[in-house]
């Protein structure tokens, strides 16, 4: 079983992004992808050239850096909590340079998305260990994995289950629970 916060959301925010950057109704695939990538990117605080890379490797294409700057902006207009949230953070990511008249202070990019990626996982594990914590009440937990949890139990009891207790959780949340069987012989 997994479970997928907001998966089917994201999905369509993303084909959203795509729709009004390329100004189609029905964007392609590698659209979607660059699309996807860009908002990525965007949520894990790249900036300039660290964005151009990154979106260009996950797409694996050279795409117009006056285009994700752009896009950027864009997102920093739609999603102002997550800007805010880098921009409050970024200043513990500066550190003096030089000395005397030529000492600057100057950006670490490196140790900042570390920190970023650490927080994501932490959030991934602390939610799965609460999914699991809630489900072995009444379920065998039989193995968790940051946000997977494998259970000895049907899925139709399951699934409400679920949803009531990240509704409790997380009161007004919008989770979409994403559940699959495992068969072995």
């Amino acid at each position: 079983m997994k479970i997928v916060p907001g998966i089917q959301r994201a999905v369509l925010v993303v084909v959203a992004l795509a729709r009004n950057w390329f100004g189609l109704r029905v964007p392609s695939k590698a659209q979607v992808r660059q699309a996807e990538a860009m908002l990525d990117g965007y949520l894990l605080g790249y900036e300039d050239w660290r964005l151009w890379e990154y979106v260009g490797r996950q797409t694996r294409t050279e795409p117009d850096r006056g285009r994700l700057g752009a896009w950027r902006r864009e997102l920093a207009r739609l999603l102002p909590r997550i800007a805010a949230w880098q921009a409050e953070i970024r200043p513990a990511f500066y550190c003096d340079v030089g000395f005397g008249w030529e000492s600057y202070r100057q950006f670490e990019a490196t140790p900042f998305r570390a920190y970023i990626d650490r927080v994501t996982q932490e959030l991934l594990d602390q939610a799965g260990a609460l999914l699991a914590f809630g489900i072995r009440e009444t379920s065998t937990v039989a193995a968790r994995f940051q946000d997977c949890v494998l259970v000895e139990a049907g899925i139709d009891q399951l699934k409400p289950e679920i949803e009531s207790l990240l509704q409790t959780a997380f009161p007004g949340s919008n989770f979409q629970v994403g559940l699959s069987e495992v068969h072995h012989e």
